[in-house]
């Protein structure tokens, strides 16, 4: 059985590149950019006296970054269901207090808010 770009369904979005679609890969360049951008650039200036040097090396580091997570994020998908990994994520801002995660995370015995016990009588059907 081989393997195919296309998507499986219609609401699924293609593999583009190494097992990720478009989104993630977009995601991974933004990531990049904001983390290597301007630590690079502060030490190009500061090493090389040049600012260019400093947006050739975020340029490459951009390259080996997305080489690098692109293989990540598809290992962590394997054998899982769809965007499993995209709500293990979020539960994980959510853990840390980053980002409101919208699903029960609450383990153990959960109440309805009542303060009286409620006792169930059985009888029979017509109420006999």
């Amino acid at each position: 059985m081989g393997h195919s770009v296309l998507a499986s369904d219609i609401t699924s979005e293609a593999v583009v590149f190494r097992g990720c679609t478009t989104s993630e890969i977009i995601a991974i360049i933004v990531g990049s950019f904001v983390v290597w951008g301007p630590l690079l650039t502060l030490v190009s200036l500061y090493f090389f006296d040049s600012f260019f040097a400093g947006v050739g090396l975020v340029m490459l580091m951009t390259v080996f970054t997305l080489l690098i997570m692109s293989a990540y994020v598809t290992r962590l998908k394997r054998d899982m269901p769809s965007e499993h990994y995209q709500l293990r994520l979020e539960a994980f801002l959510s853990k840390h207090n980053i980002k409101k995660y919208h699903f029960f995370t609450y383990h153990g015995e959960m109440s309805i808010g009542r303060t009286q016990q409620i006792v169930f009588v059985r009888g029979d059907r017509y109420g006999e």
